[in-house]
């Protein structure tokens, strides 16, 4: 079981290379995973991380935040968590 549980939230785009890009409004998808109980957010590298962990600072959002950049480097990640 990959996500251990865990209610995993991750909005955006991936190409055919497995890439992922930045998207839009993701102050209020990182609101909405954290209202409705997610245990990790994974946010397009960039810009969009960046917001995100600045958020989840200032708010103390109960959140964990993977920076992704990959979808294979995505769930590499989340088979390391603990």
């Amino acid at each position: 079981d990959l996500t251990k549980g865990k209610k995993i939230v991750g909005p955006g785009t991936i190409d055919e290379y497995g890439n992922v890009g930045e998207i839009d409004g993701v102050r209020y998808k990182l609101k909405g995973a954290v209202n409705s109980g997610a245990n990790i957010f994974i946010a397009p590298s960039g810009e969009n991380y960046n917001e995100c962990k600045k958020i989840i600072e200032e708010k103390n959002y109960d959140i964990k935040l993977i920076e992704a950049k990959t979808f294979e480097q995505v769930l590499v990640s989340i088979a390391n968590l603990d």
